[in-house]
């Protein structure tokens, strides 16, 4: 019976992980009138997606140890078993900034997640979107990268 309960339960939270992913992909773009100067805008935005569609979820609570440093993820879903950051591509510069940071975060936040989401908000600095998430996706199991353009 715990068997079924865990396939059960790991199914309908990668459902609701995907669904996650896809209704920021879809959904985010469209909540953004001016093109954003801070990552904040882009989290407060997505925190508005995320009360509209009843996502069950902590901004900002949850801080993991791993090694000698502390991680904070912007958004936790207990209940799904995912973590998901926010980063904002807003200069050239960035780009590969960014793939740093998600390559850091990822062991920290998968030693306390099943699931990780990363949602790059691009205003117009990764040329070949498709290479940067699946460059990162391909490596790491149960990381999910999108890339929003502005």
């Amino acid at each position: 019976q715990m068997v079924a309960y865990l396939e059960n339960y790991l199914g309908i939270s990668i459902q609701v992980t995907s669904k996650l992913v896809e209704d920021i992909d879809s959904k985010l773009r469209a909540t953004i009138r001016k093109k954003p100067e801070e990552e904040k805008e882009i989290q407060d935005a997505i925190e508005n997606l995320l009360i509209i569609e009843e996502y069950e979820f902590n901004r900002e609570k949850v801080t993991i140890p791993y090694s000698t440093k502390y991680y904070t993820p912007d958004f936790t879903f207990d209940t799904l078993n995912t973590s998901m950051d926010v980063k904002l591509c807003n200069s050239q510069s960035d780009e590969k900034k960014i793939i740093d940071e998600i390559n850091a975060d990822i062991p920290a936040y998968k030693s306390k997640y099943m699931y990780v989401v990363f949602a790059v908000y691009d205003t117009g600095f990764i040329r070949d979107t498709l290479a940067f998430v699946k460059g990162i996706e391909k490596n790491n199991q149960s990381v999910y990268v999108t890339v929003v353009k502005h």
